[in-house]
Order: structure tokens, then sequence, then C-alpha cells
């Protein structure tokens, strides 16, 4: 199936839901409040958010960052009301209840929940966890990950600093960066990500779907200005560990034919995968990927575990360790509810075989 048909047919599901999801809010909220010429202001609503992601492309200002910001967060309100709303008619089902009543308490809930999530999003917290390694070449060695930042119209650099920050607080023997450092919302800039310069530790990145949507080319340049190696399905033996580090393929959809270059590498000495896609690929000690966002918003997660087996956490899947990140960042709407924010601070430990 060519790039072509799969955009295409993605672009009619995706509108075709989203149209559906306006239509059946306006309906709800026009019966509560008997807005007079309201659909007027609901089109605009819902034409906002992809209008804002065509423009903020083409040109790149204060104006068109902060118009692709309120849609997205509209974004985010819209779904939550969806939720309320269907929530409601299921109760309305079981039992009488003034709709509009019924309604009301919906939109004030939705508020409230919105307000806590758009704060939630920025509350970035330190995940710790232990794996055992064989062979490691000392009894133990920290490894901090960041992922899924997405540096764009939301989180911009000063966010960034924020990470860099909290991550040299941990001093890290290795920092690693396991896809999607931009967003995809502003074109690209190395003046975005200047904050990693101050990061105190080696940094090891590999690529995301979002680099490919921008550029992959041009990410990588401006990457490596910020003193950040990226391993493009070639590994690097940093302090006694063999990291591997895998491109996001091009063709999203042909994850299957991504495979290990095991040339080189001593299989028995420790071997730490990184790679965006959280799909398990056996044969290394520990896979650090992300991806997911753990579904950002409740209850999405409970989709995107449908699509990913290992959606958050840490797994063991016979000798191999696998870690997805529910990453620090968001995309689409600027918030995260019953999802955590996080970056990893990642505690290796000599095992005792």
């Amino acid at each position: 199936m060519s790039k072509i048909i799969q955009f295409t047919l993605f672009f009619i599901i995706f509108f075709s839901v989203y149209s559906l999801m306006h239509y059946y809010i306006y309906i709800k909220v026009s019966k509560i409040f008997l807005l007079k010429h309201f659909w007027i202001i609901f089109i605009t609503l819902a034409v906002s958010f992809p209008a804002s992601m065509i423009i903020e492309r083409l040109s790149n200002n204060i104006f068109t960052r902060a118009f692709y910001a309120i849609s997205a967060t509209w974004l985010g309100v819209a779904f939550f009301l969806l939720f309320g709303f269907l929530v409601l008619d299921l109760i309305s089902l079981s039992g009488k209840i003034n709709q509009t009543t019924g309604g009301v308490a919906v939109i004030i809930i939705v508020l409230v929940i919105c307000v806590y999530s758009i704060f939630n999003s920025q509350n970035i917290r330190i995940t710790k966890i232990e794996v055992p390694i064989n062979n490691l070449p000392k009894e133990s060695m920290k490894i901090v990950q960041l992922t899924d930042i997405h540096i764009g119209s939301i989180n911009d650099n000063n966010f960034l600093k924020k990470l860099v920050d909290k991550t040299n607080e941990l001093k890290p023997d290795i920092v690693v960066i396991t896809g999607d450092l931009f967003d995809g919302t502003d074109g690209l800039s190395p003046d975005m990500i200047s904050s990693l310069k101050g990061l105190k530790t080696k940094a090891y990145f590999v690529t995301g779907n979002h680099e490919n949507y921008l550029g992959k080319e041009k990410a990588i340049k401006y990457i490596e200005q910020m003193n950040v190696t990226v391993l493009q399905n070639e590994f690097k033996e940093v302090k006694g560990i063999q990291l591997i580090g895998l491109s996001f393929p091009e063709n999203e959809l042909n994850q299957s034919s991504v495979k290990i270059n095991w040339s080189g590498i001593d299989k028995k000495k420790p071997k730490i995968l990184l790679y965006h896609w959280p799909v398990l690929l056996e044969g290394v000690d520990l896979q650090l990927s992300g991806h997911t966002h753990n579904g950002q918003i409740f209850p999405f997660n409970l989709l995107v575990k449908t699509s990913f087996k290992y959606i958050y956490g840490l797994y063991k899947v016979n000798n191999t360790y696998i870690y997805t990140s529910s990453g620090a960042g968001t995309w689409g709407p600027p918030m995260r509810f019953l999802t955590t924010p996080e970056i990893v601070e990642i505690t290796l430990r000599k095992a005792n075989n």
C-alpha cells in the first residue's frame, strides 16, 4: 500500500470520526444552552485544530503558535465532552434524569478535569527502576531515559531546559533519548533544542516517527549540533555497555522488517537497545522504548493497549527486559489525565550469575 493511499485512508477515517464527534457535542450543548447561531461558533471550533496545523507549518510566529495551542486545548476539551455526554446518555437509559442539569454537570466536571490535566502535563516526575544486567562492568550504573518530548508549539526550549536540569540532578552515567524529540507542528530550528547543550552527561539519540514527519536528515543535523550522538541502525560501546540504536523506519507500517544487525556486537557484553517503537526485539539485555505516551489521556490508554502489548512500564520476556516510557511531553492536547509525564532513572545492577 503506497504512502498516498495510507494517508488518504487515514485522512478519511480521522476526519469522519472527528466530524461526528463535533456534531454529537454540538447537539448536546445546543440543547442545554439554546444559543442562537451557536452552530457558527461550533464549526469554528471544529475546524480550528486541523487549520492550525496547516497554518503553523506555513507561517511560524507567536500568533500561529498561540492559535495551535488554543485549538489543541479545545481538542482535549472536546474529547472529554464526548466521553462525558456518552456517560450521561448511558445513565439516562437506566433512569430518568434531567438532561439540562446533567449536561451542565458534565460541562463543569470536564472543565475541572481539563484544568487539572493541563497542569499535570507540566508536572514531570522521576520514575526509578532497577534492572539486573549480566556482565555489567561495575556493580551499578545509571542511565536516564528521555523520550517523546515533542518540542514545538506547546512545549518549547524552556520546557526542554527543565528536563535537562532534572536530568543533570540525577548525575547519570549515560543519557538516552528514544525518539520524538520534535513535535512536528512548527518546522525545525536548532534554537528549539539548544537547551540540550546544557546536559552534563553524553547523550545518545534514536529517531522516532515525528523526526520522519519533519525531515529526518535535518532533524539529525540539528541534534548532532547539540553534541548528542545519533545512532542510526548501529551500535556504540559506552562505558562497557553496548548501546544499539535503531532508527524509526520511513514506512511506519514496516516495523516487522526492523532487525538488529549483530555484526561486530559482542553478545557476551551488556547490550541495551534504543528503539522508539515498543515492540520487543529479543537478544538484548534491556530495550528502552516510548511512543505510546501510555495513552496520554484516559481512556485512550485502553485503546492504545489493543495495539501495543508493552504499553507502559517494565516487562521481562525470557532473558530480555523492556521498558516503555510514557514520555515527558504531549502530542495534540496539552493534557495528561491519569497518566504521568516522566523522566526515567534506570539503575543497572550486576546480576548474580
